[in-house]
């Protein structure tokens, strides 16, 4: 996502259906060092989820571009979800 744009924002992670044996969800987001290739955490992550649930994070001190990283843990897990980022200027 490029936020150069903007100042403030929403996340907002909308998990629909989960299986497997104890399943994780862990959803990180990461900003471009240089602008494009070389990403590091913000240090802003969502509680890691185990069930279907809606959540918000407010996002602060990001840089012009960000995207997230999501990892899936368990016995043969699966997540079905969405995020969706909001932004201000």
């Amino acid at each position: 996502l490029d936020l150069s744009s903007f100042s403030e924002a929403q996340a907002f992670l909308n998990i629909t259906a989960v299986s497997g044996t104890s399943p994780t969800l862990d959803v990180v987001f990461q900003g471009a060092v240089d602008g494009s290739s070389t990403w590091i955490s913000l240090g802003q992550s969502f509680a890691q989820q185990t069930g279907v649930t809606s959540v918000r994070l407010a996002l602060t001190n990001f840089g012009k571009r960000v995207r997230f990283n999501a990892t899936i843990g368990g016995t043969n897990p699966s997540f079905t979800f969405s995020l969706i980022v909001v932004a201000k200027t």
